[in-house]
């Protein structure tokens, strides 16, 4: 069948035969070298060089190529194919079965044949938060402008029961407030002067803040890279207790030695008592009229023990 100037291989027996096809791996590094089909060798689509890589191991436009990846559900080899196509080479061919159907059909593969991905299990235990690796970061917000800085976190904790997580706490220093976009201009102390102070956070009252969640729930169609957990908590500022839910991206890094989540929501500061600019507490702002809503990244990182 012909997409576009893209030829589809349909069976691995139709993959045996085309003998002068030069097949090209196009999944990542450690995958290829844990398995491949024999005769492949390695450029991974998803590198930014792909097609320098491939060019320069085959520099003839005309040279058949035939590219393969994991499997159909995961398109690295439609994706490589295009780039090839428009990249000016001729005869362009992928083999959607990939990795996956190949060893379905019992047919050898060649590698380490070690499990690429690092299983980890981490039972019951609580793991503290890796201060330097983690980050909250605030943006605020009027009609037309905004300020983007960072809250320290001065503890944290993460808990895991049956190899999941099933709580999160961490504390910020409301002392230490940052401004990224005015580092370095006389600016800067005067926004975190007033935000510090009692229009907005009252840290010499008031100097930590503490989130505490209530409940971690499992969403189970997350997929990598989107949520896949659902957090209910609580967030305590100025002496003020209100319910925050979120939704977090959660996973281990690639190493298997970290765990690590990921949220990005807003906050109505209202609810804690921050009244300073809110359109809705007061008639006439003006120039003071500053969004209730603040935006938060939160990062949360721990290194598992060894």
């Amino acid at each position: 069948m012909k997409l576009g100037m893209v030829n589809t291989i349909q069976s691995v027996e139709e993959l045996e035969e085309s003998n002068d096809l030069n097949l090209i791996d196009v999944r990542l590094r450690d995958d290829y070298e844990c398995e491949h089909i024999p005769g492949a060798i390695n450029h991974c689509v998803f590198e930014v060089v792909f097609l320098d890589e491939v060019k320069a191991s085959f520099p003839d436009l005309e040279a058949p190529l035939c590219v393969y990846g994991h499997g159909r559900k995961s398109l690295e080899a439609e994706v490589a194919a295009e780039k090839l196509s428009k990249a000016g080479y001729r005869n362009v061919y992928q083999w959607l079965g990939g990795i996956k159907k190949w060893k379905k059909a019992g047919k050898e593969t060649m590698g380490s044949s070690e499990t690429c991905e690092p299983e980890v299990f981490l039972g019951d235990q609580i793991l503290k938060v890796n201060l330097e690796e983690s980050s909250v970061i605030w943006t605020g917000r009027n009609l037309l402008n905004k300020h983007r800085g960072e809250v320290a976190i001065e503890a944290g904790l993460l808990e895991f029961g049956g190899g999941e997580l099933i709580s999160v706490q961490f504390n910020l220093d409301m002392n230490k407030i940052t401004c990224h976009d005015l580092e370095g201009d006389k600016l800067h102390d005067v926004l975190i002067d007033h935000l510090k102070g009692d229009d907005f956070f009252d840290s010499f009252n008031h100097p930590e803040s503490k989130f505490f969640s209530r409940r971690c729930r499992v969403l189970r169609d997350g997929v990598p890279g989107a949520p896949n957990m659902e957090i209910e908590g609580q967030l305590e500022m100025r002496g003020v207790v209100a319910p925050v839910t979120f939704e977090a991206v959660t996973g281990f890094t690639d190493d298997g030695k970290r765990v690590a989540a990921q949220a990005s929501f807003s906050i109505d500061r209202t609810r804690w008592g921050v009244y300073y600019g809110s359109g809705k507490l007061f008639n006439r702002l003006a120039g003071h009229l500053v969004n209730d809503l603040i935006d938060l990244e939160v990062k949360i990182v721990a290194d598992l023990e060894e």
